[in-house]
């Protein structure tokens, strides 16, 4: 006679990199990967939430290499828009950006810390975890 003991691992969570997903990709090849999570920047998990009509512009410009190079394109954007807004606080005072690489923050070091946008994947496509 055999027992079998359950753990319910089905149940639990599976996690990977940001390299799991891919933007170009067709969604329809990817729904084996549902309910995998994982963390990346807003640009990429999250597109419409975060500068679209700069997307949109290196769409038209860049075609193909816009999507391949686009995590470079939104460190760009931020990076931009960081050194915007460090010339107009104190160097010693905390500021905050919700940037397309994800949340920035001023550290007591003056380091720049950045937090990810989570997803979980569902019908190929990643769906934001709040």
């Amino acid at each position: 006679m055999s027992i079998w003991f359950s753990y319910y691992s089905d149940k639990l969570p599976v996690y990977g990199t940001a390299s799991i997903y891919v933007e170009a990709q067709n969604s329809t090849l990817d729904r084996d990967m549902d309910g995998i999570i994982f963390c990346d920047m807003p640009w990429i998990i999250d597109p419409h939430s975060t500068n679209s009509a700069l997307r949109a512009e290196l769409g038209e410009i860049w075609n193909q290499s816009s999507i391949d190079l686009s995590r470079l394109y939104a460190m760009g954007a931020d990076a931009y828009q960081i050194t915007k807004q460090l010339g107009k606080t104190n160097y010693f005072s905390r500021f905050s950006y919700r940037g397309t690489t994800g949340y920035l923050t001023l550290g007591t070091e003056q380091n720049i810390h950045r937090e990810l946008m989570c997803a979980k994947l569902s019908g190929g496509r990643p769906r934001v975890i709040h």
